[in-house]
């Protein structure tokens, strides 16, 4: 792959044509972006007056590129600091990750970013090297005013998710108090934007201006400032784990009445207490809860959930846990520290948190496969993970995975319409139990679900 620097040449070459002198812009934004790829392109065809037609003014990609090289690099001389402070840390046997982590390290699904990834119109007006100069000062402990991102002093913008409310910059959608419910959520454009017209630079006039038609047409801001936006509700909250469990017993009933009657009795109170006092901590609540309504399955030939899983019993979770969690490598956990954790996020996988303590199995598959539910005190804290001897801990990626009660109403729904659920699709074998045909969707990918 070629380099950073060669593109930026690339782009200074008037020798080139101007669509390989752009495409080179492009290959220079994947390289580097601090607002994310299309957010950052939006804001230098801003900044950088880049015309509709690029023969109109040639140089505008140069003044875009320039101004993306002298933000990397100021980047680049923090992060070569950063990254010998933490080289001295491990040395001295500091492995752990200080907070806060460096604000190139941020992945976008759960910073407070995220909106400029669902909306890249939604982005700090700042040039470049201003927001990265901002956010080393952050880093190095600064106490600036206003928003974090922009320095936006005026008061946020309130906005309701259904089940609470999030408070997000005025000026750049950064979220300054997320939802307390702890999920992250979506920032959902009035209306959906077209990156092929950004890319195309539908916004900006033949003289590099904001188009002053562009907001009529597409019903959106050419330029960022304040302008409505709304948050997706948490689908972790649209139903509870009791709604979810009574639609998928009434499909049972009458559809695979074989799975219906090897649901469990309610789990016994205390089976649940006992579980928690082996894994030292409290069980999530709709965990508890799926627990009160079925305490696994009876038969041991009957999966609800996709993949041949079978739901565990209170004392079947124990005894899981207690296996699974001879494997941890607690050692290498603690060296890694939360490089860990960043690696699980960023790779999709780790062998390192397959039998970590706060990964509950509640569902296992007859190949000795296992869905685990995420019990760690940070950002995927309730999602589904599936964990295995050989793959490690594969991260829940797909949006039913998100948490169990979203799970248990996709299953529902899955069921309800014969829709496939992430390459599933559900039917009734000839001794009327559900199984689920695997049908896959689309290509594999490393984030399975």
């Amino acid at each position: 792959m070629t380099s950073f620097l060669t593109h930026r040449a690339r782009v200074h070459d008037a020798c080139l044509p101007l669509h390989r002198r752009h495409s080179a812009l492009r290959t220079c934004l994947t390289c580097f972006a601090p607002y994310g790829l299309r957010a950052t392109y939006h804001h230098l065809t801003l900044s950088a007056a880049i015309p509709r037609r690029l023969e109109a003014d040639p140089d505008a990609l140069v003044r875009a590129v320039e101004e993306l090289h002298e933000a990397r690099v100021l980047w680049r001389a923090r992060a070569e600091e950063y990254t010998a402070q933490r080289r001295a840390e491990k040395w001295a046997g500091r492995r752990a990750v200080a907070n806060p982590r460096p604000w190139w390290l941020r992945s976008w699904w759960d910073g407070p970013n995220r909106a400029w990834y669902d909306d890249p119109i939604r982005h700090p007006p700042l040039r470049l090297p201003e927001y990265v100069r901002r956010q080393n000062a952050i880093l190095d402990g600064a106490d600036l005013p206003g928003c974090p991102a922009c320095g936006d002093e005026r008061a946020p913008v309130s906005n309701s998710t259904g089940h609470g409310w999030v408070e997000l910059c005025r000026g750049c959608a950064w979220v300054l108090a997320p939802c307390p419910c702890g999920q992250r959520h979506r920032v959902v454009p009035e209306t959906p934007f077209n990156w092929n017209g950004i890319w195309r630079r539908a916004h900006m006039s033949d003289e590099g201006t904001p188009n002053a038609h562009w907001p009529a047409a597409q019903g959106r801001p050419a330029v960022p400032g304040d302008c409505p936006y709304r948050m997706a509700g948490c689908r972790v909250m649209t139903a509870s784990i009791s709604e979810s469990w009574t639609r998928i017993e009434t499909w049972l009933a009458e559809h695979a009445p074989s799975t219906f009657a090897a649901l469990a009795p309610p789990a016994d109170p205390a089976d649940i207490a006992a579980v928690e006092r082996l894994i030292g901590r409290p069980l999530l609540r709709p965990l508890v809860t799926s627990l009160l309504r079925h305490d696994g399955l009876l038969d041991r030939r009957c999966s609800l959930l996709p993949g041949s899983y079978r739901l565990l019993s209170a004392r079947e979770t124990a005894a899981e846990w207690q296996l699974l969690a001879g494997f941890y490598d607690k050692r290498t956990a603690d060296e890694e520290g939360e490089e860990v954790d960043y690696d699980f996020m960023k790779i999709g996988s780790s062998r390192v948190l397959y039998g970590q303590p706060q990964l509950i199995p509640i569902a296992r598959e007859s190949g000795g496969g296992h869905l685990v539910l995420d019990h760690r005190p940070e950002i995927d804290r309730g999602r589904v993970h599936e964990a295995e001897a050989t793959a490690g801990v594969v991260r829940g990626s797909h949006e039913a995975r998100a948490s169990l009660p979203v799970l248990m109403e996709a299953i529902a729904t899955s069921v309800e319409t014969n829709q496939p659920l992430y390459d599933y699709t559900p039917t009734v074998d000839e001794e009327q139990r559900l199984h689920w045909d695997f049908t896959p969707m689309h290509a594999p990918d490393l984030h399975r679900a």
